[in-house]
């Protein structure tokens, strides 16, 4: 009975990772780089829940605390197996997500849509550096791999 449960919620999961992308492919599509405009808002608004609903996204005094509070938060889920944050220069790193339950399905089908988009993980890492570093951290596209994704967040 476990096991059953565990798969439908995964399927109903994997229905709203491909809501979500569609549909900001189509915002893309049709706003191109104005798009962009809605997401520091959108992280602004995501931290304001949480902290409303006492939902810890970041938990940690310093930035590197919180990214590794939430590279845990993501393995210890079992959606990803692996989590890295590779520092590039003082103010700019990669997210590398590997072995993500979404990325064999996903990342194929998804193909059409997925250009110009940020893997959900690295917005939420996104949200972090901002709250840490205020001003807009530039979040570049993903790079979707068979089994993740690579990203350049800068703050």
């Amino acid at each position: 009975m476990e096991r059953y449960r565990f798969d439908k919620l995964l399927d109903v999961e994997i229905l709203f990772h491909i809501l979500l992308f569609i549909y900001k492919g189509i915002i893309k599509d049709i706003l191109g780089t104005g798009a962009a405009i809605f997401e520091h808002p959108t992280f602004s608004a995501l931290r304001k829940v949480l902290e409303n609903e006492d939902i810890h996204l970041v938990e940690g005094e310093t930035v590197e605390g919180a990214l590794r509070e939430f590279s845990k938060l993501l393995i210890d889920s079992g959606l990803v197996k692996e989590v890295r944050f590779e520092k590039l220069d003082s103010n700019k790193c990669i997210l590398h997500i590997d072995r993500c339950v979404y990325a064999k399905r996903l990342h194929h089908c998804l193909k059409p849509f997925l250009k110009g988009q940020t893997c959900r993980y690295a917005l939420l890492a996104t949200a972090i550096f901002q709250k840490f570093y205020g001003g807009k951290p530039k979040v570049a596209p993903s790079d979707f791999l068979e089994e993740g994704s690579k990203t350049v967040i800068e703050f």
